[in-house]
């Protein structure tokens, strides 16, 4: 059970770091200290979307 919560962990870890990569013209974790709440709503689905995927893949 720990092995699959930290696959998930990893997976939501690695989907930050490429939606970082991904919006080039502006930094997300400059957006998120300013409190953008445009930013913080698309993370948010991103990595609500990355949950249900890989929560789908384990089961």
């Amino acid at each position: 059970m720990v092995l699959w919560f930290a696959v998930g962990y990893v997976c939501l870890v690695a989907t930050y770091w490429i939606f970082e990569l991904v919006t080039i013209s502006f930094k997300i974790s400059n957006q998120l200290k300013q409190g953008n709440v445009a930013v913080e709503t698309l993370l948010c689905f991103v990595f609500i979307g990355t949950a249900f995927t890989v929560s789908s893949l384990i089961i």
